[in-house]
């Protein structure tokens, strides 16, 4: 995936817990949560997917797809659509 200076990266997970080991493994993102996702500009960075409602990146990497998370009988569509929708460019899926 070609990415150009200014543009940005979302790596949505399916909790803070996860998000945080994920920001430990990729010091240069930002680590956001809802409380300062309103902080957002470009470069990586990583959030659970209730952060990521509402927000856009130009790309954006979903981690854990196959999580029971995103699969579930009550609302498992919702979070798909949600997850999926966040990229204006390009969408990666990891299991």
């Amino acid at each position: 995936m070609p990415v150009s200076a200014g543009q940005s990266i979302g790596i949505i997970v399916v909790d803070s817990a996860m998000a945080t080991a994920a920001a430990a493994l990729l010091p240069q993102a930002s680590l956001l949560s809802q409380a300062n996702s309103a902080s957002l500009t470009s470069g990586i960075s990583i959030l659970d997917l209730p952060t990521a409602k509402g927000l856009e990146f130009d790309h954006a990497i979903i981690l854990g797809w196959n999580n029971a998370y995103y699969h579930d009988q009550q609302n498992g569509n919702n979070r798909r659509y949600v997850a999926t929708s966040r990229g204006t460019k390009t969408l990666t899926l990891l299991a």
